[in-house]
């Protein structure tokens, strides 16, 4: 059996574990352009002390202003069809789909609790945004492309645990990587 996985090992072209294939999206398209030199995905997270912007991109989604999907990886095959999510399907990222064991009584009688159904936790909304951007070259000078941006989330457990981070949703879907501020 050890022969046969490491044979199947030798002969395999690519491993479905880090299988990112890399596409051509509306997002990275442009960099085929003769006019550019040089690009790189640059992602980074960032944190705005005036003003808590993941908390207004979740206020936006919950008044329906802005338009959502659920986790894309960068430059795959995602990025051409964007899939949008709904609200009611953003809600259970944000305030979890908790499926809680029932509470029995001596007699063996489920307890019903009532539970109070709040919009979010503002505490578990960390303040941070992934934004994702390309850098590149275009005529000689340095440039920089937002194509979009997910408002982040801390995943802590009932008891309090802190077990992580993940993004909400992805948003503000740019498809011009041209467009100069005003």
């Amino acid at each position: 059996m050890k022969f046969l996985l490491a044979v199947a090992l030798l002969f395999t072209t690519s491993l479905f574990a880090q299988n990112n294939i890399k596409v051509e999206t509306p997002f990275n398209k442009f960099i085929k352009s003769p006019s550019i030199e040089w690009a790189v995905n640059a992602n980074d997270t960032l944190f705005f002390e005036k003003i808590n912007l993941a908390d207004l991109l979740i206020k936006k989604m919950y008044n329906a202003k802005i338009k959502t999907s659920s986790f894309i990886e960068q430059d795959s095959k995602d990025e051409n069809q964007v899939k949008f999510t709904s609200i009611e399907f953003n809600d259970r990222i944000i305030n979890g789909d908790i499926q809680e064991m029932p509470i029995f009584d001596s007699l063996g009688n489920e307890i019903k609790i009532t539970k109070v159904k709040k919009l979010y936790d503002s505490l578990a909304i960390s303040g941070l945004v992934n934004i994702y951007q390309k850098y590149f070259i275009e005529k000689n000078q340095l440039k920089s492309y937002v194509s979009y941006v997910s408002p982040i989330k801390k995943i802590i457990t009932q008891g309090g645990q802190f077990l992580g981070s993940t993004e909400i949703f992805t948003t503000a879907f740019n498809y011009n990587h041209n467009s100069a501020s005003s």
